[in-house]
């Protein structure tokens, strides 16, 4: 399965092998900004700009949750390892951590500058959220207090955080030039640069065995990357072209064969990771759409 989201509020679940809709889902009042399924692909959890999070039955297409707190725009939501829990980010300066039972916010995390783009469960225990005040900052779980921060000067944009295998707290920059520099929060220390996009970088995912870098552009293109430690200065091993319009999210399938991309020209493509080739092209969603992202089941 697929899910995609748009700027009319409107969540589509596909079957990503014909491209037939299996599920529409309805009931977000904004542009719906980001979607990711449960562990066992039977749940859906959406983040849009109507101020909510909700929780979908996947299979039926029916509500279960409505995570309401938040004061703005949700821009991304995403479980827990063990789904007991949601973590959200906000253009309200917040994150949230919510109860998936009971829909019941327990913790705030706070405060940011500016809107937080994105929130995540850290590898460490932790909590790693990235703002459009151009900092990173790590977070206490159990006391939501900011223990590290990273900031970087005007004309560097944050892209997202992610934690490795390893327990590195890592935070992608990039510039109006298109290139990308990924830091280690912890020792302020940029470790990497990617050169290769022509535009400012939308979105960044870090592959589930840390190996690979997947990037989305205004210049309409997605890169892959390697990522070496010991290589500072990256150029993309590939790079998908197809997109008429600028991309802005970009995720890889569970076992990595496959890449998923989502555009303001209104489709999403699915693409052989080890190919390039485009496998299908998805549109119908009605709108620009905001983000793609495969089931893992």
């Amino acid at each position: 399965w697929l899910a995609t989201t748009s700027v009319d509020g409107g969540v589509k679940i596909w079957n990503a092998d014909t491209g037939e809709v299996v599920q529409t889902l309805g009931g977000h009042q904004n542009g719906v900004r980001h979607a990711t399924f449960s562990s066992d692909g039977c749940t859906l959890l959406t983040a849009a700009r109507d101020c909510t999070a909700k929780i979908w039955n996947a299979l039926t297409g029916e509500p279960i949750e409505v995570l309401r707190g938040h004061t703005n725009a949700v821009y991304k939501a995403v479980f827990s390892d063990d789904g007991l829990m949601v973590l959200t980010a906000s253009n309200d300066g917040t994150a949230r951590l919510w109860y998936v039972l009971t829909g019941e916010c327990i913790k705030i995390f706070a405060p940011h500058d500016d809107g937080v783009i994105s929130a995540i469960f850290a590898r460490d225990g932790s909590i790693l959220t990235a703002s459009v005040d151009r900092t990173a900052r790590v977070w206490d779980l159990q006391t939501a207090e900011c223990v590290q921060v990273l900031k970087r000067p005007r004309g560097e944009v944050i892209v997202a955080v992610f934690s490795t295998r390893q327990s590195l707290n890592l935070a992608l920059y990039t510039l109006q030039e298109g290139t990308a520099k990924l830091w280690n929060i912890a020792t302020q220390q940029c470790i990497q640069t990617f050169k290769g996009h022509r535009a400012y970088i939308t979105a960044a995912t870090l592959s589930r065995d840390c190996s690979q870098l997947l990037t989305a552009s205004w210049d309409r293109s997605v890169k892959l990357w390697p990522v070496q430690a010991f290589r500072k200065t990256r150029k993309p091993a590939m790079t998908f072209l197809g997109h008429s319009n600028g991309v802005v999210s970009a995720e890889f399938s569970v076992d990595m064969t496959k890449i998923v991309t989502a555009a303001s020209d209104g489709a999403a493509k699915i693409w052989d990771a080890q190919s390039g080739d485009c496998l299908r092209t998805i549109k119908g969603q009605g709108a620009v759409v905001n983000h793609a992202t495969f089931s893992p089941t």
